[in-house]
């Protein structure tokens, strides 16, 4: 089958039925061949393939990564249904010049699978990515911060108002993936041993109980005074906050605290820098590991590899003891 689509900006997702989707009795193709609207078309495309996957966290992150490549495409002038392999290369490239390689392994993972699944509807003959997919490195490409520059941004933060000291509490007290502190529901804040505690959804949609630092519990309470639903983190006109807004609000308090990471400030250096916190600290690997929610023990590990090269690195030591026979 031939699809015949002209790239432009990605939509907002619609449901299926409002596109003419009426079920499985019908093929993707036989769908796709009633709708004319190339809006419509990607919808249902990308849609049908997040019916295969039950957790909520996983198809908005594979949500986002289709997202991410559709534009990347119209700013290539490509479609992103007749790309080649050229363009994932180049999106692969661009990818890792601003995120983790984790992240962009997963990213070409996403868009794998979702061409896969075209081949597999028959829409596509092949896929244009590659059967192998990038590696992940042991090193964090995340910044980080010191215990100084966090306790400057928590106080920054506190400063700034209550929802600001939420947001960069649950990121560095709790060490909370953005999306986790940003989806946290005011339903799942109770009370256990003595603690308050707040329920996240993980990766795979495993619910955890965190227990809140008590400062941090009162900041909590006092954003979400007498609600008793909706997120623990609203904007001013009640909505939830936006993933941009958070990355905005987190360089914007970053500047005001002097950081001199402020320009490239994102969420999962307060994450990395509770992990190396925690380590330095004395907190057991395996405890830091049940706190972020690391299924496999490798991935913090690295943290803790990359904390232990920096400080340990010989440069500094080499640099004093050569100090004395330099500019004699």
């Amino acid at each position: 089958m031939t699809v015949d689509l002209v790239p432009v900006r990605a939509p907002e997702h619609r449901s299926l039925s409002a596109l003419g989707w009426v079920g499985e009795e019908r093929t993707l193709g036989q769908n796709l061949a009633v709708l004319e609207d190339w809006d419509a078309r990607w919808s249902l495309l990308v849609g049908r393939f997040l019916l295969g996957y039950t957790s909520a966290e996983t198809r908005s992150a594979y949500r986002r990564d289709l997202t991410s490549w559709r534009a990347f495409t119209a700013s290539l002038g490509a479609n992103p249904l007749t790309a080649g392999r050229g363009h994932v290369d180049a999106w692969t490239a661009h990818l890792t010049t601003t995120s983790a390689a984790s992240t962009v392994a997963r990213k070409v993972s996403t868009l794998a699978a979702f061409y896969r699944f075209l081949v597999d509807e028959d829409v596509l003959p092949r896929t244009p990515v590659r059967g192998r997919r990038p590696r992940a490195t042991d090193e964090p490409t995340s910044t980080g911060l010191t215990e100084q520059e966090a306790g400057r941004l928590l106080d920054t933060a506190e400063t700034d108002g209550v929802r600001s000291a939420v947001l960069i509490g649950l990121l560095y007290l709790l060490g909370l993936r953005v999306s986790e502190a940003l989806t946290a529901r005011v339903e799942d804040l109770g009370y256990e041993r003595g603690y308050r505690v707040l329920t996240v959804v993980r990766k795979g949609g495993r619910r955890v109980r965190l227990p809140l630092p008590a400062e941090l519990a009162a900041t909590v309470d006092r954003l979400v005074g007498d609600r008793t639903g909706g997120t623990v983190i609203e904007t001013a006109s009640g909505r939830p906050m936006a993933r941009q807004a958070a990355w905005k609000l987190l360089r914007r308090l970053g500047r005001q605290s002097g950081l001199q990471q402020a320009a490239t400030l994102h969420p999962h250096d307060l994450r990395h820098a509770f992990a190396t916190a925690a380590l330095d600290a004395g907190v057991p690997l395996r405890d830091v590991q049940d706190a972020m929610g690391h299924a496999d023990p490798r991935t913090t590990r690295r943290y803790d590899r990359s904390r232990s090269r920096l400080d340990r690195h010989p440069g500094a030591t080499l640099a004093t003891r050569v100090a004395a026979h330099r500019h004699a």
